[in-house]
């Protein structure tokens, strides 16, 4: 469980110096390992009355701040330093009565400087 690599969550935010113009960034809020789990057609055709695509869905132990619109690094051994906008969260349960949050993830097509 949780071997399918790092996810770097982070929070989109003003980053501009105090009297600059107001410059979107992203700011590292958190680290989890990751399981990589399948995407059922109920979430894919979920996602399509959204307007939102479903590229991936991971699971990470419990954490309530990883909103919706929130910016997903995955590292895994195949792609490096990818990101994807959370589009969902479910806070669930496990097999095994642990916490988690199941994340749906969708490309992003403007990529953010992590530097």
């Amino acid at each position: 469980m949780f071997d399918g690599g790092e996810a770097k969550i982070y929070k989109i935010t003003d980053t501009s110096q105090p009297g600059d113009m107001p410059t979107e960034g992203i700011v590292l809020q958190s680290t989890y390992l990751f399981e990589e789990r399948s995407i059922g057609m109920t979430r894919t055709y979920m996602a399509m009355q959204s307007n939102a695509k479903v590229d991936r869905l991971i699971r990470i132990w419990q954490d309530r701040s990883a909103d919706v619109g929130c910016v997903c690094v995955i590292t895994d051994g195949i792609e490096t330093d990818t990101q994807y906008r959370v589009v969902a969260n479910q806070h669930t349960v496990n097999e095994n009565g642990l916490k988690v949050t199941d994340l749906t993830l969708e490309r992003l097509g403007t990529i953010y400087d992590i530097s």
